[in-house]
């Protein structure tokens, strides 16, 4: 009796794959068989690749062509076709000369095969057997002599050297070789030789031998070891004979305990030494202490990503993942920078967030001439947008307006000049700083000017020998506050309590001011007797790059530059301990009625930054006093004009930045004299010279007062 019920349902197929790719001729096929019972079936996955086929080509030869092979990268398909014709044989010529048994010959090779033939040439020459090789060796008692041998000249061919025959031996003494001496259990021997005096050579040999010695013990006692008992050790002092006894028991292990504390990563350990031998054995100690991470996170920079680091605080491990991306420039600007003449111009973009990062572009100047004003354009393009910066002359010689500066005009000088041609002579008036007038008259030769006037209010006399508009010039070193004056100027004065200052090298010493290529340096309570100013501009370098950064935090304006100022007093350059100076730095006439900024790096503390201003822009200066120590100066002129900042007359109204070691000068109101007055003047020179006829010209300066 049989019953069937219905157990666990039907598994399914379990297929397991097998991939076989496709070839450049056969398909890709996947192939799928079951686990459990070997059903399988196959799919098609891929068309064939196709030959992918490789050219190599074997040039062709002296007489054979040339074949270009077509090869298939992932099989072995190719055909093959013929290149190049045959190239033909290229023989080189290789002449043998005559020898003493062969006749000459020329062999012809090809260069780029192995095919050759040869052409005969001269006959043999003979031998000629005149150079000798060996002088003849007479014979001894154990070797044959031999007659002399002669070379021929032209090869390696000789004649000569028979064979002579041997002489006799002579027995010497009989001598011992060989010798074995004997050992406490081994009998010695040696061999007994006659050997030949002419020729050292053996005639007769005899074996002889020595009777034993026996044994001569030592005694010597070795102490026990931890695992091994004591012994009493009897050796032969001739041989490795050893009789030994044994001693005191073995000692045992003495351990010594050393533990190695867990690290992050591994347990710890107990090793145990034995302090007699080298015996040791080890424990497994503390499990690992796993690492305790301190993390440190790197901000990110305009160029790189941020980063945080975490460092393991027993061991070195450290592990480093990316924080935030990197942030990208953030450029502001630009900052604008003119060429002296005006015909070239550069802008600055600096990144906000990194100082350092900077890009200056070249920019297109555009001069835009008129009845009334020259007009420079400077333009740039950069990243789609457009930048411009515009600098107007006005053409104006001579300015009425008393509130304003007149362009080209770049004096300081508090005085005025008014110098009248008449004839063949020239009169000078002065206008001093604080009162009183200078009238002199010389005769000299030009026609007249407008210039500076003396100092101090002390009345002298002036050589005119030309005409002309601007600020005067002065001459030679000058002490006691003296000077001399000419080219226009009028008046000289001495002020008896004045300090001794000389200026010497490129600068020059006037109305207590020194003089450096248009810089102007103005010296209170200075020690030492001799004064000397120079000013560099600075173009690159630490100091170049911090007072350029700073002013590029406000880029809107013109960078006028960086100068370095140094003040040597008794041959000893001086940074500090001078008393105080004002200085006043040249800029372009065209920046007239602006305002600028100073920037000033300390001496001793170059990080140490200090920012003056703004500044009115004065008779084309830009003028910092109550400065105490020197070190380079960075000028900004601003974008726009001075205002609200300055009264009406030129006091700054707004206090100097706090902690700085200068403030900036207060404009000086400028004078005038009415025309009547000078009239009224010239009429009265006339009159005191004698002098008749002529045209009166006079001319108008600025007195700032100090």
């Amino acid at each position: 009796d049989v019953r069937i019920e219905e157990g666990a349902p039907a598994l399914g197929h379990d297929y397991e794959t097998h991939e076989t790719p496709a070839t450049c001729t056969e398909a890709g096929m996947t192939a799928y068989a079951c686990k459990r019972c070997g059903d399988s079936y196959t799919d098609r996955t891929s068309d064939p690749l196709g030959h992918d086929y490789e050219t190599r080509e074997t040039p062709a030869t002296c007489t054979d062509s040339g074949q270009i092979a077509h090869i298939c990268k992932r099989c072995d398909n190719s055909w093959t076709e013929e290149g190049a014709a045959p190239l033909g044989h290229a023989y080189e010529a290789h002449e043998t000369t005559a020898t003493c048994t062969e006749a000459g010959m020329t062999a012809y090779a090809c260069k780029r095969c192995d095919a050759s033939y040869v052409e005969q040439g001269a006959a043999p020459l003979g031998h000629d057997f005149s150079r000798l090789v060996s002088a003849q060796v007479d014979p001894t008692c154990t070797a044959e002599g031999r007659e002399a041998v002669h070379g021929c000249v032209r090869c390696s061919e000789q004649s000569g050297g028979a064979v002579l025959p041997r002489t006799d031996h002579r027995a010497g003494a009989p001598m011992r070789e060989n010798e074995v001496a004997p050992s406490c259990t081994e009998p010695g021997s040696y061999e007994e030789r006659v050997a030949c005096e002419t020729c050292g050579g053996t005639l007769s040999s005899e074996h002889k031998t020595v009777p034993a010695l026996g044994h001569d013990y030592e005694e010597k006692a070795t102490s026990a070891t931890c695992t091994e008992a004591g012994t009493l050790v009897r050796a032969c002092k001739r041989c490795d004979d050893v009789r030994i006894e044994e001693g005191a028991p073995a000692l045992g292990h003495d351990y010594e305990t050393h533990e190695t504390p867990a690290t992050c990563t591994q347990s710890g350990r107990i090793d145990h030494a034995c302090k007699r031998c080298d015996a040791s054995y080890s424990e497994e100690g503390a499990a690992p202490l796993g690492h305790d991470y301190r993390t440190q996170e790197t901000p990110a920079t305009c160029t790189e990503a941020g980063a945080i680091v975490r460092t393991c605080k027993r061991c070195a491990d450290m592990r480093t993942d990316q924080g935030q991306e990197a942030l990208g420039h953030a450029w502001t600007g630009p900052l604008w920078q003119w060429a002296d003449d005006l015909r070239g111009a550069t802008a600055a973009f600096v990144c906000e967030r990194t100082p350092d990062h900077k890009r200056i572009l070249k920019a297109k100047v555009t001069v835009m001439d008129s009845d009334e004003k020259t007009e420079y354009t400077a333009t740039v393009e950069d990243e789609g947008r457009s930048y411009t910066d515009t600098i107007s002359i006005p053409k104006t010689v001579v300015d009425d307006d008393p509130t304003t500066s007149v362009p080209g005009d770049d004096r300081t000088d508090s005085g005025i000049d008014i110098g009248v041609p008449i004839g063949g002579n020239s009169i000078g008036l002065g206008s001093a700083i604080e009162g009183g007038n200078g009238i002199g008259a010389d005769s000299g030769t030009g026609s007249g000017s407008v210039g500076s006037s003396g100092a101090s209010g002390n009345t002298g006399s002036g050589n005119a020998s030309r005409g002309s508009v601007g600020g005067s010039s002065r001459s030679g070193a000058v002490s006691n506050a003296s000077s001399s004056a000419s080219a226009g100027d009028a008046g000289s004065a001495a002020a008896a309590d004045a300090p001794e200052q000389k200026a010497s090298g490129d600068a020059s010493l006037v109305n207590g001011e020194l003089r450096s290529d248009g810089f102007r340096v103005t010296l209170r309570n200075a020690p030492g007797t001799t004064q000397a100013v120079e000013v560099a501009p600075v173009k690159e370098g630490a100091a170049y790059d911090a007072l350029f950064q700073k002013a590029a935090e406000d880029p809107d304006g013109t960078f006028i530059g960086v100068f370095d100022v140094v003040l040597t007093i008794d041959g000893e350059e001086r940074h500090d301990e001078f008393g105080s100076l004002d200085i006043s730095f040249p800029v372009p006439s065209a920046f007239a009625g602006r305002s600028a900024m100073v920037y000033h790096a300390h001496a001793g503390d170059a990080e140490r930054l200090s920012t003056h201003g703004p500044i009115a822009v004065v008779g084309a200066h830009v003028t910092l006093t109550s400065v105490s120590d020197l070190s380079p100066f960075a000028v900004k002129i601003n974008k726009v004009a001075s205002s609200g900042g300055l009264s009406n007359t030129g006091q700054r109204t707004s206090a100097p930045d706090p902690g700085t070691s200068g403030t900036a000068r207060d404009a000086r109101p400028t004078v005038f004299i009415e025309p009547r007055t000078l009239i009224v003047g010239t009429l009265v020179l006339v009159a005191m010279v004698a002098l008749a006829g002529g045209l009166i010209c006079f001319g108008v300066g600025r007195r700032r007062r100090r």
